[in-house]
């Protein structure tokens, strides 16, 4: 825990954001040393997703992977529909892995009315596609440059480090020599990790001090550290009442807003009731037609991971927002698949989503919101989903059949304790212990941005391994087989987030 009461961790490079820098810094020829610290980490860097592997290929052989790139993006698809692809195609195209997309160069690109870092991404795309081809406007200039102008030079634009190069090569395409794009490259040079890369976004502290303050809350044995925790958090709400997955950003958004909410009425609804009154407003209303929530901006698709988080938030709260909450309740059933599962939004691992979804259902259904028998038969599906995909070690996989690891394994373990054989949650929870090293728990990526590339906070294993086993000692005390098997109180998680 840092001396301001918040939780700080590293996100840890990716290759993506690293080609993009080194292109940069060689396009504008500066900072050598840099240059070379990029090289090297790239160069002993292992791609993981596939637009990486292509990346990857491109910049150390020098050579176009245009076959690989085509193949790729005719094969993807996503729920952001052509607005991602061209962002891909664009990624592969600037890191020189190949040409712009002809089958999307014909497509209107339109970057105002989204969240502050997707309008800054799609103008510089609008913009490095209309240079190739000497159809630039200059209204998208204009807005280009008057958003890497309104945040200070020093440090990297809103915190997101992809938004912040994307948009230098859109300066750099029209305008190679602009004070801006040295300030720029400055400010992401000053980012690099240890190992020489760039990092997806330079900081998520919010996000993480909201989860790991209510991972302590629950445990009952880091008081002084959940307080702290919280004044942090209340003093980084938002004009607008919500708040963002990190200090940098301006940009509110619905899930960092419901995990807040939850851990400060949780801590302490009177103290914070001021700022839980303006949150639980900005979240009312960003309720969709649907009853469903979305992640930025109010008629954006709703969720059912953003939805769970924004019941349990609205449910909580002082009054609780009765019709909100029983509208999120009915979007949360209509939403379930017919395995017992649900979209996973923003992150990789299919038991995350299913378990804030079940603690949202098994929350609503007590408080009477929603019908009880529906519910409980989509409770009983989801839990059903993930018994059937338990891994012979007893763990769970981000995807089934994938190797088990600490982060799908714990929220497994919220999702069907009280509700799945006892064997089940013992062999469940043995797998997790024996994934705890001296340092604590890891696990691979869990989360993804932009969808659906990953990228990785170590610490949040943690947190979600002390949240799970927390859940674990409240719901099944009273086991003796897999209290044989567990400790309650979890020293090496709750050390490990205390000790960030």
């Amino acid at each position: 825990m840092c001396s301001d009461g918040s939780i700080q961790d590293r996100c840890q490079s990716r290759i993506i954001e690293s080609a993009l820098l080194w292109r940069l810094l060689r396009n504008i020829g500066c900072l050598p040393e840099i240059q070379s610290r990029l090289m090297r980490y790239i160069e002993r860097t292992d791609p993981v997703t596939t637009i990486e592997r292509i990346i990857h290929r491109a910049v150390l052989t020098g050579q176009s992977q245009q076959a690989e790139a085509d193949a790729f993006l005719g094969g993807f698809e996503h729920l952001t529909g052509v607005r991602k692809k061209i962002l891909l195609s664009t990624l592969m195209t600037l890191t020189g892995a190949c040409g712009i997309d002809q089958t999307a160069a014909g497509q209107k690109i339109e970057y105002r009315g989204h969240a502050v870092w997707t309008e800054l991404i799609m103008c510089a795309i609008k913009i490095i596609r209309d240079e190739a081809t000497g159809e630039s406007i200059p209204s998208d200039r204009q807005f280009l440059i008057a958003l890497l102008r309104d945040y200070p030079r020093s440090r990297v634009w809103q915190g997101n480090a992809l938004a912040h190069l994307l948009g230098l090569h859109g300066l750099f395409a029209f305008a190679p020599h602009d004070p801006l794009l040295r300030a720029g490259v400055t400010a992401l040079a000053s980012q690099l990790n240890f190992d020489g890369g760039v990092p997806f976004i330079v900081g998520q502290d919010i996000w993480m001090s909201a989860l790991a303050g209510m991972a302590l809350t629950e445990s009952g044995i880091a008081p002084d550290g959940a307080s702290w925790l919280g004044e942090f958090i209340a003093g980084r709400q938002l004009a607008d009442g919500g708040w963002g997955y990190d200090r940098n950003t301006t940009q509110s958004d619905v899930d960092d807003t419901s995990r807040c909410l939850v851990f400060l009425h949780s801590l302490d609804a009177s103290k914070y009731a001021d700022v839980l009154r303006s949150g639980l407003n900005y979240l009312t209303g960003m309720a969709g037609p649907d009853g469903g929530f979305p992640t930025y901006l109010r008629g954006d698709r709703s969720e059912p991971d953003l939805t769970a988080g924004a019941a349990l938030a609205l449910a909580a709260g002082a009054p609780p927002r009765a019709d909100a909450v029983r509208r999120a309740g009915l979007f949360l059933l209509s939403a379930q698949t017919a395995d017992g599962s649900f979209d996973p939004s923003w992150t990789r691992s299919h038991s995350s989503v299913v378990a804030h979804v079940v603690s949202a259902l098994r929350g609503l259904r007590e408080a009477g919101a929603i019908p009880a028998a529906q519910t409980e038969q989509a409770i009983s599906r989801s839990v059903r989903y993930l018994v059937q995909r338990q891994n012979l070690d007893g763990g769970w996989g981000q995807r089934a059949g994938q190797a088990s690891d600490a982060i799908s394994t714990s929220h497994a373990i919220d999702a069907i304790t009280g509700r799945a054989d006892a064997r089940v949650l013992s062999r469940a929870v043995s797998n997790l212990l024996q994934q705890r090293d001296l340092d604590g728990f890891a696990a691979p990526p869990d989360q993804v941005g932009p969808r659906p590339i990953p990228y990785d906070f170590p610490i949040l294993a943690d947190i979600h391994v002390l949240s799970s086993l927390n859940r674990l000692h409240a719901l099944a005390p009273g086991s003796d087989e897999i209290s044989r098997r567990i400790d309650v109180r979890p020293n090496s998680a709750r050390g490990a987030v205390l000790g960030h």
